[in-house]
């Protein structure tokens, strides 16, 4: 047996799965290979779908699947109403009669006044039940990104997914989109292909193979009499003939279709992957715009855009080349279609077996069975599509999992409420497990004022993460007071597109404060001139300095007043005079706070009791004379 993927053309192409091929000296390849793929794709579409049909909103996803299944069988009702109607309608017009005319007319009305109803009607159900499920899935699989800072570890698993905001999105979207489609397709399909393939039998009636009759000629020997005789040699009957012929027209067609299309997974995975590489690059330029600018980045932004966008063009031109010969198949497929059921039913229709009625039956019957029969063909595109999301929401899906299994050799255990901050023995590495400092013993009691010194990418902010259990590359034990309300201010803090308001209170709601509390703090942090915009909604990122955005993070220190404070290079963007005045309310408004900073201005050292060297040979805390 021989799986492998048709389809690898570039570094950067991230193989979504495999596509069986064979050869012809592997006769029970392709059947092993495709059971092997069926039972994988259908193990994992049961991971993503099943959990919403057993959750909270079971009851309503449950009786929408009832009345949408009922919807279902009674449009293919309606389609063999307009098979019988058809027949009627065809007769009253071969045999001139123009009462039977006038009546058809009104069934007809009666008949499309039902189906556009239905239609209408199962197009609102059907869109209601997708939204609920995809608001379901999206809560639940942001619920878990978000949960235990898998957000955060994402790319520290090494195995992180691209564009995790498209899986969350688009792919939700489009699987749950895709997923009812395909299903009540399938089931109107396998409805008309039970009723039609009825009509279809009873009447198109059998097809006598070989049989034939003789007339034998001969004289009687006595008188001389001519005398015809008839000799009649009998063939065999093939019972409802039309529905062999369209079981076999389907049959090679829907083979021929999957032969053809079974490249079209990995284009369509990576189609996605290219655009929403492409979108995050662009929405990274409109972030960036200023440092670009400033650096006149503009070319290398754009060859960086255009690289982008040529594998884009690329495996689009790669989809549309495999598209085209599915396109031509498809077309040639329903042209023949339309002539096919006439050609095979001549033969009964001139012999008068059948009238005009019966071969407009016949004509409607063949293609809904054909057409149901084919449904895997006709449904190619949108399969490989949705097998691509598929393979893409559970390899969002394993990152998740990943990161919660990650394993820590840092312990993080509480101490007594009073108790001092201590570290043991800790030491600190990035992923692939190369050194960045330790062993370090330390112990910060609480009230005291700690600055952290050490050359650049030493690892001083990844202490800080570790401490605050965000880092699990290392070793050692950190022992934190029970209940100690622990904040990290980062040098550039985060700016959520929202109010001002909600980004001077964050992570908390406004609400958590009075107005009077919020105004007050922003005065302290010297941001007067924005207090008239705290209900104004901008992107805060771009329109604030970040000496701006840093005394913002200022204003949630003064508001939450937390226990343990660290510093991370948080005043890097305030003039001196703005930083003693930042220090010095934190010592007003957050009496007994600890302070532990990390910065390269030597100035700190004003605002500092103690002061401890990382990357020293045995480092320890060591007093600041002042």
């Amino acid at each position: 047996m021989s799986c492998a993927t048709p389809f690898s053309p570039a570094s950067r192409q991230q193989q979504p799965g495999r596509v069986c091929l064979t050869t012809t000296h592997q006769p029970f390849s392709y059947f092993q290979c495709t059971m092997s793929d069926l039972s994988k794709f259908f193990k994992e579409f049961w991971r993503l779908a099943w959990p919403f049909w057993r959750g909270v909103d079971r009851k309503f996803a449950w009786i929408m699947i009832v009345i949408l299944t009922v919807l279902a069988f009674a449009d293919v009702g309606i389609d063999y109403w307009y098979n019988l109607w058809g027949g009627r309608f065809m007769r009253s017009l071969q045999q001139y009669n123009l009462p039977g005319f006038v009546s058809a007319m009104w069934e007809f009305a009666a008949l499309a006044f039902l189906a556009i109803g239905l239609a209408v009607v199962t197009f609102y159900l059907q869109n209601w039940l997708q939204n609920r499920w995809r608001k379901w899935m999206f809560e639940r699989y942001t619920g878990e990104w978000m949960k235990d800072n898998s957000y955060y570890y994402w790319h520290l698993t090494g195995k992180a997914t691209d564009n995790p905001d498209q899986r969350l999105t688009e792919d939700i979207r489009d699987f749950t989109d895709k997923t009812l489609t395909l299903f009540f397709g399938f089931l109107g399909n396998l409805g008309k292909l039970i009723v039609f393939t009825q009509v279809l039998w009873e009447v198109s009636g059998p097809l006598n193979i070989g049989g034939k009759r003789y007339d034998i000629e001969f004289t009687a020997p006595f008188t001389g009499d001519q005398f015809t005789s008839p000799l009649v040699v009998d063939g065999f009957d093939i019972p409802a003939y039309m529905f062999w012929v369209c079981l076999l027209y389907a049959t090679l067609g829907t083979w021929l279709g999957h032969v053809i299309g079974k490249a079209l997974i990995p284009l369509f995975f990576n189609q996605q992957k290219y655009e929403a590489d492409l979108r995050f690059g662009l929405a990274r330029l409109r972030e960036t715009s200023e440092q670009v600018a400033l650096s006149r980045g503009e070319a290398s932004e754009e060859k960086r855009l255009n690289g982008y966008f040529g594998f884009v063009y690329t495996n689009f031109y790669a989809l549309t080349n495999r598209l085209k010969w599915m396109v031509l198949y498809r077309y040639s497929y329903n042209q023949v279609a339309i002539i096919f059921p006439y050609i095979v039913s001549a033969p009964r229709y001139f012999s008068k077996l059948i009238d005009l009625g019966d071969l407009r039956r016949i004509s409607h019957s063949f293609d809904s069975v054909r057409v149901s029969m084919s449904w895997f063909l006709l449904s190619y595109s949108e399969l490989a599509n949705l097998r691509s999301i598929i393979i893409r929401l559970n390899g969002f899906l394993d990152v998740v999992e990943a990161t919660k299994k990650m394993e820590s050799g840092i312990t993080i255990s509480p101490s007594d409420t009073n108790a001092p901050l201590t570290v043991k023995g800790m030491s600190l590495t990035v992923p692939n497990g190369a050194k960045l400092f330790g062993p370090i013993d330390l112990e910060v009691k609480k009230g005291m004022s700690v600055l952290v010194s050490g050359p650049s990418g030493c690892g001083k902010s990844t202490m800080f993460r570790a401490l605050t259990g965000l880092w699990p590359f290392g070793s050692g034990a950190i022992r934190v007071p029970q209940g100690a309300r622990m904040m990290v201010v980062p040098q550039k803090p985060y700016m959520p597109m929202d109010s001002l308001l909600k980004a001077a209170t964050y992570p908390s709601e406004p609400e958590a404060f009075t107005r009077e509390q919020i105004v007050e703090a922003m005065r302290l942090s010297r941001l007067e001139h924005l207090i008239a915009k705290l209900d104004e909604t901008e992107n805060w990122a771009m329109v604030l300095s970040p000496g701006e955005q840093q005394r913002v993070a200022f204003v949630r220190v003064f508001l939450h007043k937390p226990d343990w404070l660290f510093l991370d290079e948080a005043t890097s963007a305030l003039d001196e005079e703005t930083q003693k005045a930042m220090y010095d309310q934190i010592r007003t408004i957050v009496p007994g706070v600890t302070i532990v900073s990390i910065a390269h201005r030597a100035s700190l050292r004003n605002y500092h009791d103690f002061i401890i060297d990382v990357v020293a040979p045995a480092p320890k805390l060591e007093p600041l004379a002042h």
